[in-house]
């Protein structure tokens, strides 16, 4: 399970499996709610074996658990995901302030 705090930048970076060939694959991620609803569109960034996940903008995000995999479609039209990931998001105690 992933700690994060909801307003902070959400990173993730894993690898790839060097075994698969991932090349022309098109990546995709996303985060959802408990209840399929779409929280976030994830940047994914691909380079060689490593990957790098992203959301700059995380103030909505319910508190609570959300969920994340990463999908893989090659041109041949096969379709690999990762397992799903479990995202515990927390409140952030200390915000910015406007005076």
């Amino acid at each position: 399970m992933i700690i994060h705090k909801r307003g902070d930048t959400f990173a993730y970076a894993g690898t790839i499996p060097a075994e698969i060939d991932f090349a022309g694959a098109t990546v995709t991620s996303q985060i959802r709610n408990e209840g399929g609803r779409l929280v976030a569109v994830v940047a994914v960034v691909v380079q060689d074996t490593a990957i790098q996940l992203r959301v700059n903008e995380t103030n909505n995000w319910p508190i609570g658990k959300v969920f994340l995999d990463i999908q893989f479609k090659f041109p041949g039209g096969d379709v690999l995901s990762t397992s799903t990931e479990t995202i515990k998001v927390i409140p952030d105690i200390t915000r910015e302030t406007t005076t």
